[in-house]
């Protein structure tokens, strides 16, 4: 009596129905970020690295599938929003790949941060670690 028990196949199920269509509208993607950094944040609470890396790979693939056109298109705010989304996604990769001991990953993972946004810290930190 009094235990408390952690039900982590909850989270893995969720992970599962999290989709997004890569010709989904912007707000869409963002919205689909939104739930990906809070399923993945309980994810690597639980030390779940490899489905946390998937799901984050998963929601770079489709913040980066914007057509050219679209892009140029796009208002400064939404690049900004934009390469913040994909900097923080590369930067947690990096994190689960460091976890998993997968050193040539996350200095790949690091890198893309860093292109996203040459100015991200946390990304050099990643690299430095890995």
């Amino acid at each position: 009596m009094g235990q408390t028990i952690w039900l982590k196949a909850e989270v893995c199920s969720i992970k599962r129905d999290l989709r997004c269509e890569m010709n989904a509208s912007f707000e869409t993607k963002m919205d689909f970020y939104s739930k990906v950094r809070s399923v993945c944040r309980e994810q690597v609470s639980f030390g779940d690295y490899s489905n946390a890396s998937e799901l984050y790979s998963r929601c770079a693939q489709v913040l980066k599938s914007v057509p050219k056109a679209k892009l140029e298109l796009m208002d400064e705010e939404k690049i900004r929003l934009r390469a913040e989304a994909l900097t923080t996604l590369y930067t947690n990769i990096a994190l689960c790949m460091i976890k998993k001991k997968l050193p040539d990953k996350a200095i790949r993972a690091a890198k893309d941060a860093i292109e996203a946004d040459p100015s991200n810290f946390k990304a050099y930190l990643r690299m430095g670690q890995a």
